[in-house]
């Protein structure tokens, strides 16, 4: 592999002013291991321009990413960089490139964040989104607030079933004062099932399944107006992110906004596949967030 590095230098494979370049293994394996985050890392923490390019297998995948820095004359591979502290210490350290700080705790929070979504913890996935956001760290606001959007969605669905999956189970109304609020939280989701569950007067009332039940409800109604409020926020920000408007859109229809969710999940395909999307992008945002009602942020 080493051998290899050099003749892409000697071809001018990389700057051959700055003679420092980092190759990062493209292999089906180390994209497994998200080795994305090695090629889009430097570019986002590094204060200076710094090369990053793919590059063949390097071997060793099973201890994968992996990457290779070169210098001058000099390479030196990195196995199971998986991490921005490690991305942090090879720039620092190997290629003389100082690192943003803030810019790189953002990162890694968000990194974080992300895995524990994948891995369905959405409660961790919600704090560390929002540790990450707290860094105020500007470029990386929209992709955090559009993840946070997502692990509040799935959060919100979670409790919607779990309310739901309650009141069908216990077969009970709860007392007329409590009724009304049960009627209230359950109708955003399920009219009729709110109808029906209030018409059995003749079942005794359970205060404690229906303080569940309107628990879990409210609950995810939050969670989804949460979810709404984030992804709005990062469609403002970055318009042509189409993840953001498609979060945007799942909020809604989580919220009863059937409408409104399909004009922006259809707006959400035309921002992905517009050739002039950061203008459009904007002006179509404009036009459709304007004619809906505000929503709080949570």
């Amino acid at each position: 592999m080493r051998r290899l590095l050099l003749a892409l230098a000697a071809a001018r494979a990389y700057d051959p002013q700055k003679k420092k370049t980092l190759f990062v293994c493209s292999n089906k394996w180390c994209r497994e291991r998200h080795a994305a985050l090695v090629l889009g890392a430097p570019l986002s923490i590094a204060k200076q321009p710094v090369d990053v390019q793919p590059h063949a297998c390097f071997g060793r995948c099973a201890e994968g990413p992996n990457c290779a820095a070169v210098v001058g004359d000099d390479v030196l591979e990195f196995h199971g960089v998986n991490s921005v502290e490690k991305i942090t210490h090879i720039l620092r350290n190997h290629l003389d490139i100082d690192v943003d700080a803030t810019a790189a705790k953002c990162l890694e929070l968000h990194r974080l964040a992300e895995a524990a979504h994948r891995r369905k913890d959405y409660d961790l996935a919600l704090r560390l989104y929002s540790d990450a956001l707290h860094t105020r760290h500007g470029p990386q606001r929209a992709p955090v607030l559009t993840g946070r959007a997502g692990s509040r969605l799935m959060l919100a669905k979670e409790r919607r079933k779990r309310g739901l999956t309650v009141a069908r189970k216990a077969k009970a109304v709860p007392a007329v004062s409590t009724r009304r609020v049960l009627l209230h939280a359950l109708g955003t989701f399920d009219q009729p099932l709110a109808a029906a569950l209030l018409a059995l007067d003749a079942i005794p009332s359970l205060d404690a399944t229906a303080s569940r039940v309107v628990f879990e409800l409210a609950s995810a109604e939050f969670l989804a107006r949460g979810a709404l409020a984030d992804a709005a926020a990062a469609a403002a920000a970055l318009p042509a992110y189409g993840l953001a408007w498609r979060r945007l859109g799942e909020a809604l229809e989580l919220l009863g906004r059937s409408q409104e969710a399909e004009r922006f999940a259809a707006a959400a395909a035309r921002v992905e596949t517009s050739g002039d999307r950061k203008q459009r992008a904007r002006e179509l945002f404009d036009r459709l967030w304007g004619s809906s009602p505000a929503v709080p942020a949570v």
